[in-house]
């Protein structure tokens, strides 16, 4: 059978039967896939680490017809990106940013934008210099990987009311309305102060959180822009909130993450 490949990125694997591995990985021109690499788990198997999460490079595989596994020949990797391994704080947000990824049906027409959301997501974190900036970097991720989902949230106006809520004085949002807002996951959407509600799906946000949201959103801004440790606190919250609202689930790694101002954090 002809042996194709693709670039693509590891999300995970897993012992199968004695001496193999089962791979679950993101091909950029046909989606979320799995297969078996035969022999992989041998001691004298060569190039037992390209099949490690977080991998990123090309894959030589076999498609059967009707089968829903593939048979992997082999996968020649990047190297960078075995370095995300070295660190714990990095393992821990490339762990979460992949299982985003691997709990989404993607198929061949969506397989490129989810492809590059991965790579890039993968690389700044690999780029981070610092602890500090890797929760920026998670709620930059999150904020693609909604809009991928076709689920970005709607910041510029009340959800409920369609009030708007900021407008730009001196080329800087700034919040129209005092007082606590609330991030709605069953809206997909921000409540203003008079619309306040009860449920379990609400997340406080405030005037200030929103505003920083709106302006960092500007790629010509965010070198300037740093949130304070309370908004990035609750940007966090609500985007947690819409994720697991949507994906009917919470992610295991979302766990294991540092929280902004608890313990652990960053």
């Amino acid at each position: 059978m002809k042996v194709v490949s693709s670039e693509c990125i590891i999300l995970k694997h897993q012992d199968f039967r004695e001496r193999d591995r089962l791979v679950t990985f993101l091909a950029r021109d046909k989606g979320r896939m799995a297969g078996v690499a035969r022999g992989a788990r041998k001691l004298t198997a060569r190039g037992l680490s390209t099949f490690e999460p977080f991998i990123r490079g090309t894959i030589f595989y076999v498609e059967k017809p009707g089968a829903e596994l593939v048979s992997i020949r082999k996968c020649d990797p990047v190297p960078p990106y075995l370095q995300l391994q070295a660190g714990y704080d990095k393992f821990l947000y490339a762990s979460y940013f992949t299982e985003l990824v691997s709990l989404c049906r993607i198929g061949t027409q969506e397989a490129e934008p989810f492809f590059l959301l991965l790579a890039g997501g993968l690389e700044n974190l690999y780029g981070a210099q610092s602890p500090q900036a890797l929760p920026l970097l998670r709620l930059d991720y999150e904020l693609d990987f909604l809009s991928c989902l076709g689920l970005q949230p709607q910041w510029g106006r009340c959800c409920a009311c369609d009030r708007p809520l900021l407008a730009s004085k001196a080329g800087r949002p700034q919040p129209l309305l005092s007082g606590r807002h609330q991030f709605d996951a069953s809206l997909g959407g921000v409540r203003c102060p008079d619309c306040r509600a009860a449920g379990h799906a609400l997340t406080e946000l405030s005037a200030g959180s929103l505003a920083f949201l709106a302006a960092w959103r500007d790629d010509a801004a965010r070198d300037t822009l740093r949130p304070t440790r309370n908004a990035l606190a609750e940007l966090e919250a609500a985007l947690t909130q819409h994720i697991v609202h949507h994906l009917e689930r919470e992610p295991r790694s979302l766990a294991l993450l540092p929280r902004v101002g608890g313990p652990g954090s960053v």
